[in-house]
């Protein structure tokens, strides 16, 4: 049986791709350091873009690091984009979760609250 047709596995049945990857995101939260979480998770987003689904993403956003070919190894949450992925969130959702992460960081950064 395909799993984009079965409902997500984790959280309420209804989410769509896009709620799937923030779901994901916010079981990870780390409420001391929201930037470093924020970061995180836009970083692990972007990777599975552009290492697993072949797109690009904007570099004032994310730069991959020199001779990179592949999301980070043993990453809670490249593989928690990817289950999302493989319950039917495409690029777009990512995209979205993506701007969401990019813009919370900002506003962090605004803050005062970025290392």
């Amino acid at each position: 049986m395909d799993p984009r047709t079965k409902p997500y596995p984790h959280g309420p049945a209804n989410h769509n791709g896009y709620q799937s990857v923030m779901w994901e995101a916010r079981l990870g939260h780390d409420p001391y350091d929201q930037w470093g979480w924020a970061k995180e998770w836009l970083a692990s987003i972007a990777e599975v873009l552009i290492f697993d689904m072949g797109e690009s993403v904007p570099q004032d956003v994310y730069r991959p690091g020199a001779g990179q070919s592949e999301p980070e190894p043993d990453s809670y949450s490249v593989d928690a984009v990817r289950s999302a992925v493989t319950y039917g969130a495409d690029a777009d959702d990512l995209r979205r979760a993506m701007n969401v992460m990019d813009r919370f960081a900002e506003a962090l950064d605004a803050a005062g609250q970025s290392y």
